[in-house]
């Protein structure tokens, strides 16, 4: 398989870095894709970004000014798609259909 960089035989690994704590147990992060690790490694906790040095940020979750999550996913990542879409979310169970739709 070729690497989704065009660099190697075998891509390398997206690795989601807590960046800060949030409330609720939830956490900023940073996706960054980097082959400093093997894959299935299990890192951390309280590894920094200092450890994926040349890694490319892929996206980030953090809350904005309402305190919603955002993801921004980086702009080389969604050639060619519009400043706003829609992503559809199926949280069914056997016994209750639910979906979300999510901007």
């Amino acid at each position: 398989m070729r690497g989704i960089l065009g660099s190697s035989e075998q891509s390398p690994g997206v690795w989601a870095l807590r960046t800060a704590a949030l409330p609720g147990g939830r956490f900023e992060l940073v996706a960054l894709i980097s082959g400093h690790h093997p894959d299935g490694a299990v890192v951390g906790p309280g590894l920094d970004r200092a450890g994926f040095q040349g890694a490319i940020e892929l996206l980030t979750v953090r809350l904005d000014g309402f305190r919603r999550p955002m993801v921004e996913i980086a702009p080389w990542a969604t050639p060619n798609v519009p400043g706003l879409w829609f992503v559809e979310a199926d949280a069914s169970t056997p016994d209750r259909s639910m979906h979300s739709l999510v901007a």
